[in-house]
């Protein structure tokens, strides 16, 4: 009878992944992973063909999960979805985006801040905003976030604002750890939106991923930056 990773291993062959060693490095992440979670999850709790499908739609970018400051496995409900972290993002938007910004700035904004947001009119050529901290002791609560994704072509620059609820919205699944460090979760939400948000070649990702050697020597008792760590560098 053959194993779970052997199973992995004939349908990922069958749908036809362009990069299958890589993609078998997500069956022996999550194998690692589901063992270390707060509340440990077997392979039966999960949608397994949702996760083949993931993991060869991640290895065919070329995305290797041993790699550091790649993605998170972050279960909901009986998915394990994988999160690309926004270094990860960043990576694939400046290196096979098409039209991408040549730089991203992002705000968190409290309520003490004086904040307003520009956008592109008959009286304004470009998206923007204006923003002062007339207090910096003292800038009250987190209320939002703003990215202004900057182009050549000033012309381009978009600026996206984020209330506070709308970033609680998309970290829904990481309310422990937004709670205890609401402002890093917030900067990585505003970089996760503006990078994630960039198209992709898929022409050339697709060499790329074809060019992508996976990391084959991974040992658990050395990848102690492989789980979910809030305190690590955003």
């Amino acid at each position: 009878m053959a194993t779970l990773k052997e199973t992995f291993q004939e349908r990922i062959k069958a749908y036809g992944c362009k990069n299958e060693d890589l993609a078998v490095n997500y069956f022996t992440r999550a194998d690692f992973e589901l063992s270390r979670m707060k509340t440990p999850k077997k392979w039966e709790q999960i949608d397994f063909e949702d996760f083949i499908m993931n993991s060869i739609t991640h290895a065919n970018m070329g995305i290797d999960p041993f790699a550091r400051k790649t993605l998170y496995f972050i279960p909901r409900g009986a998915k394990l979805c994988i999160d690309l972290r926004y270094e990860c993002l960043e990576f694939l938007a400046q290196n096979f985006g098409i039209n991408k910004p040549i730089n991203v700035t992002t705000e968190i904004i409290y309520s003490n801040d004086k904040f307003s947001l520009v956008k592109k009119d008959l009286s304004n050529p470009r998206d923007g905003y204006l923003f002062q901290i007339p207090s910096p002791l003292d800038r009250g609560a987190i209320c939002g976030g703003v990215y202004l994704k900057e182009y050549e072509n000033e012309r381009l620059d978009k600026a996206v604002f984020m209330s506070l609820a709308e970033i609680n919205k998309r970290t829904k699944a990481d309310t422990s750890f937004f709670g205890n460090h609401p402002e890093k979760m917030c900067l990585k939400t505003l970089l996760k939106d503006a990078w994630g948000s960039v198209t992709l070649d898929t022409t050339r990702l697709g060499e790329y991923a074809k060019s992508v050697k996976p990391i084959q020597d991974f040992e658990p008792e050395s990848t102690t930056d492989l789980p979910f760590n809030p305190d690590a560098e955003l």
